[in-house]
């Protein structure tokens, strides 16, 4: 009885001391992943039109969903002191276990479909040289940041707001000014030798999102930085859609998403706002209403993550009758949600069974 109401009494605490902000941006990058994977067949089946344009905002907007999700990682884990056996123990074990077991999940349901044979040597080397599913290539690059984890927390220790500034300007150059200049300029490609994997785009996002979340002082959340900062999210919409328009009539309409890349400064300022205008709520003071509800739900995104491609795939001819009715728009939204709402309930039931709430 006693260890009984000592393990409520951590379960509670650990609640407790869940961070309201960081479990709404999981919600809104959980949901917003869904919407990327399903919103595309709108724009990509229409001409230039209201919704071609309307669809497309929908689009970039979601782009903010993976480095969400890289930066919140990034707040949780690099604030802690755990050991090397600690890490693999407790993080990349289990992140291993959730790729197979899932993607095992997604593998049999697959030769079901298309009445193939069953072959574990086939899905083993298919795990390993590929994403069993389109979401999943997230959970391959989360278990390489946590590779890199325990060296990356003594990096993040000594790091100055002034090493941050650079790192996120050498992002901003690798990742957006070269592939840019070398799109609409015809700029000759840096010679291959030259290379500089500290700057990657995830190790960034991670990294900013332990800055933002720990090292910026209380001093720089003001009012004013979040109207700029939300001004310069719009402007960066503005040019992804600008340059997509430009891309569309140049090519006739063939391959004309040269913007759609989630680590261009046009999603990656976007995403920093958002993370930016979640923790600004709190240190103003302003109460989140039903934070016990949100965090609920937060505990559960990773699983509604995990299930999201199948159950779009199941969930899809819920779109095929409703775009028969009402706008477009409207009948993606609902799927979206449909899929989230059922995501959420099997995610619920998953973590009743025991070893499966170890991993989820």
């Amino acid at each position: 009885m006693k260890n009984r109401q000592n393990k409520i009494n951590s379960t509670t605490s650990s609640i407790q001391n869940r961070k309201t902000h960081l479990d709404i941006l999981k919600i809104i990058a959980c949901f917003l992943v869904i919407v990327n994977h399903t919103n595309s067949r709108i724009f990509l089946s229409v001409g230039i039109s209201p919704t071609w344009f309307l669809s497309l905002a929908y689009f970039y907007i979601c782009k903010v969903a993976v480095p969400i999700f890289i930066m919140v990682s990034g707040a949780l884990l690099l604030k802690k002191e755990e050991s090397y056996k600690e890490v693999y123990k407790k993080r990349i074990l289990k992140y291993v276990a959730v790729l197979v077991i899932f993607s095992f999940l997604y593998y049999l349901i697959s030769i079901s479909q298309n009445h193939e044979a069953f072959s574990l040597v086939e899905f083993a080397a298919a795990m390993l040289q590929a994403p069993i599913t389109n979401a999943y290539w997230y959970l391959y690059m989360l278990l390489g940041l946590l590779v890199m984890l325990p060296v990356l927390r003594k990096l993040v220790q000594n790091l100055t707001d002034k090493d941050y500034l650079y790192f996120f300007i050498i992002m901003g150059i690798l990742h957006t000014a070269l592939p840019m200049l070398q799109h609409y300029f015809n700029m000759p490609l840096i010679y291959g030798r030259f290379s500089v994997p500290l700057f990657d785009a995830y190790i960034a996002l991670f990294i900013f999102g332990h800055w933002i979340e720990e090292k910026l002082g209380r001093q720089y959340f003001t009012r004013n930085i979040s109207i700029a900062l939300a001004c310069t999210s719009m402007i960066c919409l503005a040019i992804s859609m600008a340059l997509t328009y430009y891309e569309y009539t140049k090519n006739n309409g063939a391959d004309y998403l040269f913007m759609d890349g989630c680590f261009y400064l046009t999603a990656v300022i976007p995403c920093i706002t958002l993370f930016y205008l979640a923790k600004y709520w709190d240190i103003a003071g302003k109460p989140y209403r039903y934070p016990n509800l949100i965090r609920h739900i937060s505990i559960h995104t990773f699983g509604i993550y995990l299930l999201s491609d199948l159950l779009i795939g199941k969930l899809n001819f819920i779109y095929g009758y409703l775009v028969n009715y009402i706008h477009p728009l409207m009948a993606i939204a609902i799927l979206e949600t449909a899929v989230f709402l059922l995501g959420y309930i099997l995610a619920f039931a998953l973590k009743k069974i025991p070893l499966i709430k170890r991993l989820l």
